[in-house]
Formats: structure tokens, C-alpha cells, sequence
């Protein structure tokens, strides 16, 4: 079956936010789709946990169940790489999905039968949202090639935010007719949805924009065990990404108990002042309405400005925007420890976190080898990301019980540990441009088909179509961005328009128009390399 040449209106529609090659506009649909799904179940799974353990428990109690999911993690781990290597990507993923989604029936059962499973529920969730939407993007970095990854992996995070901001919104809506319970059934019916979209996901991708498959070398039997924490140890790259993900981590979990602490003080004291009528009702509203402003905030920057970060600043500046954000934030707080601050700082750093930052951090596997996708990945972001928690649970502890720390010194700490995540994030952007210029050598595009001058009457109408393989470019994956011109760099004159996605001149030369006009076509590839075509548009005068 041949390639499409032409774009879809839908594809046409995706080129406001990214460039896209005919073909690709079914792929990037389905991947957005399998997205939406997965994280409108974990954003009302989430909104929920935050619920139950804030109304049985403390901050602190919260606090430890997070760093319970590390220890969970040193086992759950091993037992993923057995499991891998004795079934493919696809099928595993499959499994998994609907081992989590009996879960939740087990936990609607033992609700039902009096039982108190909120600390043991904020443990699962915890696991399942860094278990879950890692397997989502080992898949995708899987299945497209490097170019291809950075093009499309910013709109298909969109489609992951849109979850994230409709799952909130659900619980915000529902929680006045559905019990917690239920609504956590709702949330695991959607997960079950998911499952038929792997496979599917994959196939739908063509072959210009798929990954090459790369395959580790073979490993003893203490590596094998030990599943993709050896697939860490081994690698220099994949060591700062596991550091990387820790401070992340460690950052943003001391950031949620000082916000948490925060919403209970507030709490009690509105529920003192008589102006709230329970506890558990503010928090509910609070985290509902927090868990919608951070995705629709993060919508917006992941719609309309990080493929725009990506081109413009590069890849390796967009890696140290969070952390200086962070930084900026913790800052302010240690300065300025009020509710309101606390909340618009935690704002800005989740919806900076949920969206720029989990499109660097996707991209970052895009040049590494299969296995490491699905296990190393798979141990990054989920025990290390979980030690994170774990570090932060030993320092909210002993800042609470031996050094009387409040909120502005967790703050001072967490600004501290920004100002080390943006030397580390500098020294990831290296290494990630080392290890791409290994993997992938980029040719400059070519042109293909040669340009005709025309020559036209003074008021006759231009509609001048091109083929679409006027310029080619060999690397797999990467896409042209065609831009017409004047020769020397002018803007086309107001009477001549040219249409990049079809590859169109149309206008009309004025009536008294009497001067040739010579264009330059520039093809341009995702590194900058680019190849320029010079073509006349001459004047024949009557007579």
C-alpha cells in the first residue's frame, strides 16, 4: 500500500501545533486517545486517594505512604523483567492494564465490607500512575523513531493533559451523586478501555516514523534478575537520568506536604470560623478544583508553547525551564508562606512538571535501546521516581521531629535541591546531544523536482501546485517545514500566498504589474539543515 502524499483536514488541523507527514494523523489520534483514557482513571483515582488519606489521616501519614510505594517498587521491579522477557511489549502492557483494573473491584469489595483501606489505596494509586503511564510512554518511544518522537510527543501530551483536566472535572461533578467508591469503579471501566488500544496504537504508525529496533546485548543471570536496575547500573546516561528523576521527584513531594499541610491548617481554621461545614468537604473541593487548574494551566503550555520551546530555545534549554521555575517558587514561599502563594506556586510548577517537563522527560528515551525502554525505563519511573518519596519522607520526618522545621525552611530545602536539579538538567542536555549525535546521523535534505520559471500575463491568476517530493530528506522520521520567500529574505509580495501543507502559489499579478519576481523555496529539517530552490515568476507584456 503506498505512503499518502497529501494531509488529512485532520492533519492539517495538527500542523498549528507541530509538523506532521501524511500518514501520521491516525497514529497520533489513537496514541492521543489511549492517553485521554489512561489518565482520566488516574486523575479520579488520584483526586480520591487525596481525599481518603487527608480525612483519616495527617500530612505526615501521607508523607510515608508515599515513601512505602519505594519499597513496594524494590520488588515489583525484578518481577516486571521476569515478565518481560517472557512476553512481548504489547501483550504484557495488555495484562498489566487489567491486573490494575481488577484492583479496583477488589477495593470497591472491601470498602463495601467496612474495611479502612485508605493508606493501602494511596500506596496502590501511587504505584499504578508512575506503573501505568510509564508502560504508555516505553510504548511510544518504542514505536517511533527519534525525529518522529520529537515532533509528535508534544501533541500527544496534550491528549494525556486533556485526561488529566477531565478526570478532576469528573470528580469534581460526580462526588456529589457517586460515593468515593463508585466513582473509583467509573475510573477502572475507563481503564478497561484502554486495553484494546495497544496493539493498535502501534500498528497504525508508518514506517518513515517508526523506531529501528535495538536490542541489548546479552546479560548474565544476576542482571537478568535484577531486571532494569541493571540496565541502569551499566549506563553512564541512564544513571543521570535516574538522578534526575530522583530530585525531580524528591522536589515536587516535599512541594505537595507543604501544600497539604498547608490546605489542613486552612482547613481547620475555616472549619474554627464556622465558614466550612466539614473538613473533609474542603479538601475534597479544594483538591478537585487544584486537580483541574494544574491540567488546564499545563494544557494550555503543552498546546501552545513547548513544540514552540523545542524550535526556537532547543531542546536542552526546555530541559531547565522547570527547574528554575521551581527554584523561583521555593524562593517566594520561604519569603512569603501564606495559603495563597503556596497554592499559585504549586500551580505553576505541577502544570510546568505535567506538561514541558514530562515531554522532556519522554523524549529523553528516544535514542536508547529497546529494553531499556520498557525495563530501565520501567525501574526510572517507578522506584526512582518513588525513592524520590522515600528520601523526601526521611526529611519530612526528621525536619518535623529533630530540627522543628516549618514551612519556610522545607521551602529553603527545596531550594536547595532546584538549584542542584538545574546543574544536573545543564548536564543532561549534554549528554543527551552526545548520545543522539551516536545514534542518529542527520542528512541534509535534497531537492528532488527542480522548479520551472512561469511567465504570465500582467493581471493573470497564479495556481501553481508542486509536487509534494519537490525536496526529499533521507533521515527516517524527520519532516520539511517549506517557507517561500523573495529572493534575499523579503516576505512574498501581498498579492502572491503559498500554502506549505499543499504545496500551492495562488494570487493574481496586478494589472500593471511589469517586474519579474524570483522566489526561494527553503526546505528546512527538525536540526536546522536546510536546502534552498530559486524559480521567476516573469511579466510578458502585451504587444
Amino acid at each position: 500500500m503506498a505512503e499518502p502524499t497529501h494531509l488529512s483536514p485532520f492533519e492539517r488541523f495538527l500542523t498549528l501545533f507541530t509538523r506532521v507527514r501524511p500518514g501520521e494523523g491516525r497514529c497520533v489520534f489513537l496514541f492521543v486517545l489511549y492517553a485521554f483514557l489512561l489518565l482520566v482513571s488516574y486523575y479520579v483515582f488520584k483526586t480520591m486517594r487525596d481525599v481518603l488519606i487527608l480525612t483519616e489521616f495527617s500530612a505526615e501519614v501521607k508523607a510515608y505512604a508515599t515513601a512505602t510505594m519505594a519499597v513496594v517498587l524494590l520488588f515489583v521491579i525484578p518481577l516486571y523483567g521476569a515478565l518481560y522477557r517472557l512476553s512481548d511489549p504489547v501483550r504484557l502492557i495488555r495484562w498489566i492494564t487489567l491486573f490494575f483494573a481488577m484492583n479496583v473491584l477488589v477495593f470497591f469489595l472491601l470498602s463495601r465490607s467496612g474495611a479502612t483501606i485508605a493508606f493501602f489505596y494511596y500506596v496502590w494509586t501511587g504505584i499504578f500512575g508512575v506503573m501505568m503511564v510509564a508502560q504508555f510512554w516505553a510504548l511510544a518511544a518504542d514505536t517511533f523513531n527519534v525525529k518522529s518522537g520529537q515532533r509528535l510527543f508534544p501533541v500527544i501530551m496534550v491528549g494525556a493533559l486533556s485526561g488529566s483536566l477531565v478526570g478532576g472535572g469528573l470528580v469534581v461533578v460526580l462526588i456529589q451523586y457517586l460515593s468515593s467508591y463508585q466513582l473509583l469503579l467509573v475510573a477502572g471501566l475507563i481503564l478497561v478501555a484502554t486495553v484494546g488500544l495497544t496493539g493498535t496504537c502501534r500498528d497504525s504508525v508508518p514506517a518513515e516514523s517508526r523506531a529501528i529496533e535495538v536490542r541489548q546485548e546479552g546479560r548474565t543471570g544476576l542482571e537478568n534478575a535484577l531486571g532494569g536496575f541493571a540496565l541502569v547500573a551499566r549506563d553512564r546516561y541512564l544513571v543521570m537520568l535516574a538522578a534526575f528523576v530522583v530530585l525531580l521527584n524528591w522536589i515536587n513531594t516535599t512541594g505537595e506536604y507543604i501544600l497539604s499541610e498547608t490546605v489542613t491548617q486552612h482547613a481547620d481554621i475555616l472549619l474554627g470560623a464556622g465558614d466550612v461545614d466539614s473538613k473533609a468537604e474542603f479538601i475534597g473541593s479544594f483538591y478537585g478544583m487544584f486537580n483541574v487548574a494544574v491540567p488546564l494551566l499545563g494544557f494550555l503550555i503543552q498546546a501552545f508553547l513547548v513544540t514552540r520551546i523545542y524550535k526556537y530555545a532547543g531542546f536542552s534549554i526546555a530541559l531547565v525551564i522547570p527547574p528554575v521555575l521551581s527554584a523561583i517558587g521555593y524562593l517566594t514561599i520561604a519569603f512569603i508562606p501564606i495559603f495563597s502563594i503556596i497554592r499559585f506556586v504549586k500551580v505553576i510548577e505541577n502544570s510546568a512538571d505535567y506538561s514541558l517537563q514530562k515531554t522532556n522527560l519522554q523524549a529523553l528515551w528516544l535514542p536508547t535501546k529497546t529494553e531499556e525502554k520498557y525495563q530501565a525505563k520501567t525501574a526510572i519511573d517507578t522506584f526512582f521516581w518513588r525513592f524520590g518519596d522515600l528520601i523526601q519522607a526521611g526529611f519530612i520526618y526528621a525536619g518535623l521531629h529533630w530540627w522543628s522545621f516549618g514551612v519556610q525552611q522545607f521551602a529553603m530545602l527545596n531550594l536547595t535541591l532546584a538549584l542542584i536539579w538545574i546543574g544536573l538538567a545543564t548536564m543532561m542536555g549534554r549528554e543527551y546531544k552526545r548520545l543522539r549525535r551516536e545514534n542518529l546521523s542527520n542528512v541534509s535534505p535534497r531537492l528532488n523536482r527542480p522548479i520551472d520559471d512561469l511567465v504570465l500575463l500582467p493581471g493573470a491568476a497564479i495556481d501553481l501546485s508542486l509536487p509534494h517530493d519537490t525536496f526529499l530528506d533521507a533521515d527516517p522520521g524527520d519532516h520539511l517545514e517549506i517557507e517561500a520567500r523573495m529572493r534575499g529574505g523579503a516576505k512574498l509580495p501581498k498579492w502572491l500566498s503559498f500554502d506549505a501543507n499543499r504545496m500551492h502559489f495562488s494570487g493574481r499579478i496586478p494589472a500593471m504589474y511589469q517586474e519579474h519576481v524570483e522566489i526561494e523555496l527553503v526546505a528546512s529539517d527538525l536540526d536546522g539543515l536546510s536546502v534552498t530552490e530559486t524559480f521567476r515568476i516573469g511579466i510578458r507584456l502585451r504587444g
